[in-house]
């Protein structure tokens, strides 16, 4: 049977002809698409492995933090932590500092008073540029204690550029707002309502606050 110029035989008409020649090119398309396909989803599953193997795991780190207690090399963690942004490993080198800094016994609102203390002058300290102090509230701890000082700042008419910071910086747990919270017992009722309505006026919930910490 003889052919033409297109395939097909004489006796085919020229639409179905056109539409057999029309068909492998649709198939074509189809396979060259699905092939493109397959290569794409390979080379995202590569890259995503990729990336999962190049994620740091800073458990070891977090471990040796935890278990610190030098200064120095709490600083150096939360310097280098800073200038490689990682911030778990600086929020944790930071917690870790403040918490071994105070003399006073964990657990105490005398210690919970002066981690708070720590944390505000290490943040002005990085804010300004240089080391800073509260000499006015160290004045005043010394003349009448860590409880007085908290009550006041409790009962004050607005929150301390202390509270303020820390709040911006999401850790209420810090404020001394919540150290009345969480040594209820060592305050007056009254002392520790006013805490409490400054904490949920800043949108803090009071009930996921930490307890003591031993």
């Amino acid at each position: 049977m003889a052919e033409t110029p297109l395939g097909g035989s004489v006796h085919e008409s020229l639409p179905v002809r056109l539409a057999a020649r029309a068909q492998l090119k649709i198939n074509d398309s189809f396979n060259s698409a699905a092939c493109w396909l397959a290569h794409a989803t390979a080379s995202m599953r590569q890259f995503y492995s990729f990336k999962e193997f190049q994620m740091p795991d800073h458990s070891k780190m977090l471990a040796l933090i935890a278990a610190s207690e030098d200064e120095g090399k709490l600083r150096t963690w939360i310097a280098n932590a800073q200038r490689e942004k990682q911030k778990d490993i600086e929020d944790a080198a930071f917690r870790r500092l403040i918490h071994i800094l105070p003399k006073e016994a964990p657990g105490t609102v005398e210690h919970d008073f002066w981690r708070t203390i720590h944390a505000f002058e290490h943040m002005l300290t990085e804010e300004r540029g240089k080391t800073t102090r509260l000499a006015r509230t160290r004045q005043k701890v010394a003349r009448v204690g860590e409880i007085a000082t908290l009550r006041d700042w409790a009962l004050g008419n607005k929150g301390t550029d202390g509270f303020t910071m820390l709040i911006e910086r999401n850790m209420p747990e810090l404020t001394g707002e919540a150290i009345v919270l969480r040594h209820d017992d060592r305050f007056e009722a009254n002392v520790v309502a006013a805490a409490r309505k400054r904490l949920e006026e800043a949108g803090v919930d009071v009930s996921r606050l930490p307890g003591r910490v031993g």
